[in-house]
């Protein structure tokens, strides 16, 4: 269940999606339908980190642990950073060399 609030009208809306209905979509059109988030080509975990309130690198972490771990499994794969591997690298290199 998603509920959307509106604080102009102090309103609430509820919508439900069911788990058969989601099977069918495509994961980005399953993610927005149980986030009720738009995510308009935009990176989901940039978009669920700032809804959150969340570093993006961050969100599929605290969706498991919040239990929402569905809306985490409709992420698309992490791409590997590269920067990070680098730094990595360049770490394993200088340990190495103190062994």
């Amino acid at each position: 269940m998603r509920l959307t609030f509106d604080p102009a009208d102090a309103a609430v809306a509820a919508a439900g999606a069911a788990g058969t209905d989601l099977a069918s979509e495509p994961a980005p059109v399953a993610l927005e339908r149980l986030t009720g988030l738009q995510m308009a080509g935009e990176d989901p975990r940039q978009v669920l980190g700032a809804a959150m309130g969340v570093d993006p690198g961050s969100v599929d972490r605290v969706l498991r642990d919040r239990g929402d771990g569905r809306v985490a499994s409709l992420l698309p794969e992490q791409r590997p950073d590269d920067e990070l591997n680098s730094a990595l690298e360049g770490l394993a290199e200088l340990l190495g060399s103190l062994e």
